[in-house]
């Protein structure tokens, strides 16, 4: 298991971000395996992809808006 700096891996992707937007990418949980903060910077595995927003979507069992609406929304403390 080889790592990389994110500089690195950020050149072996086919369409390379800036630095900001991958450190962006990181915090939002959108790169698996996630980079490991070492200092200030970050160490990814080199079989990390970046992942897109359709495999980031929230459970299905989540109700809808309008459901919630309807139907009240039922907090933590009741």
């Amino acid at each position: 298991m080889a790592t990389l700096t994110l500089r690195q891996w950020n050149q072996k992707q086919p369409i390379q971000l800036s630095e900001e937007q991958v450190r962006r990418d990181v915090r939002n949980g959108k790169i698996y395996p996630a980079p490991k903060k070492y200092g200030r910077s970050y160490i990814f595995d080199e079989s990390a992809t970046r992942l897109d927003n359709s495999e980031l979507r929230s459970p299905k069992n989540k109700p809808s808006l309008m459901q919630r609406m309807a139907n009240g929304c039922a907090s933590k403390n009741q």
